[in-house]
């Protein structure tokens, strides 16, 4: 049986990665690959999300969401994130989203963890992403 596609809502910044590029400036353009001290890339052992939790030990408040195909998804580095089935609908109130924001300090939350990660986002800031992620 096949996975469901499913609607993500989230408030940070996108990384990429999957099969897409990365979208920060610590890219090996040679090889296209993300240059961190805490991440190796190339070793297929290696899971980025699992890495960056490691790293981001102690900074609450952050989480990531996958998006894109499910066989190489993309990332998301977040201070919200809702994700909604493709067969349900959930209400919304976009006020008090967008008040939590200034209330919870989200923007100096990413702002500390992408500098913990030593990674530099090639979106300006944080923003609003609605995001799909399903089967190939």
């Amino acid at each position: 049986m096949g996975h469901s596609p499913s609607a993500i809502l989230a408030y940070g910044y996108n990384l990429s990665g999957g099969d897409r590029s990365w979208d920060v400036e610590e890219v090996d353009e040679d090889r296209g690959v993300l240059v961190a001290e805490w991440f190796d890339e190339e070793d297929e052992s290696q899971d980025f999300v699992e890495a960056a939790i490691a790293r981001l030990n102690g900074i609450r408040g952050i989480t990531f969401a996958h998006h894109g195909y499910r066989d190489s998804p993309e990332i998301t580095i977040a201070a919200y994130v809702a994700e909604q089935d493709w067969d349900a609908v959930t209400s919304l109130d976009l006020g008090v989203l967008v008040s939590r924001v200034v209330l919870e300090n989200w923007d100096a939350k990413l702002r500390a963890a992408l500098l913990v990660l030593g990674i530099t986002p090639t979106q300006r800031q944080p923003g609003w992403m609605l995001c799909a992620h399903g089967s190939s």
